[in-house]
């Protein structure tokens, strides 16, 4: 809302068989208009179906933060151009594990009960879901949840896991429906 940019997971037909990120203009919503977009490498070819699956967006920071529901990146750009969005870190949780359905950045500039100096602050992490889908655990893999360090993940161009959960097994599968992160 800030500044009139929207963005979007969509696709253009022709253009690969997933969807990637596309930046539109709205600040004059009779004229919208499309300023760029970014795809991962290959993206653009018919048989890649990689797909962005929503963005996450913080204007304040110039981030934007994608999960790509089938292929299984998750990605960081920085959007200070926005018309030339420039990729910061990658990570590819596929194969072995399923496609990421959301990345939420989460910023500590000070956390409470902490001995200041023992330890470096700000802290910059990044949950990452993947989509529990299966029905009555229908699949091999049941979805997970991340917890990743992205506070220099900039700089070396990944980000650290620093935990993974699961639901377990439970009785959940018997159960007949949905569960698991979203």
């Amino acid at each position: 809302p800030d500044t009139g940019m929207y963005y979007c997971a969509a696709r253009e037909q022709g253009v690969g068989r997933g969807a990637y990120l596309i930046i539109y203009d709205l600040r004059d919503p009779a004229k919208p208009r499309a300023l760029t977009d970014f795809m991962l490498e290959g993206q653009d070819d018919a048989n890649d179906n990689r797909t962005w699956h929503h963005p996450i967006v913080d204007e304040q920071k110039q981030r934007v933060y994608g999960a790509y529901l089938t292929g299984g990146d998750t990605v960081a750009l920085d959007i200070s151009d926005v018309q030339n969005p420039k990729l910061l870190w990658r990570i590819d949780f596929s194969p072995p594990y399923r496609g990421t359905h959301t990345v939420c950045p989460i910023y500590y500039d000070e956390v409470p009960n902490f001995t200041p100096g023992a330890t470096s602050l700000p802290r910059v992490y990044a949950l990452v879901c993947e989509e529990g889908t299966d029905l009555q655990c229908s699949g091999p893999i049941r979805a997970k949840s991340y917890m990743m360090d992205i506070t220099v993940a900039e700089a070396v161009g990944t980000p650290l896991n620093v935990e993974t959960w699961q639901v377990p097994d439970g009785n959940f599968c018997t159960k007949g429906a949905r569960f698991g992160p979203h």
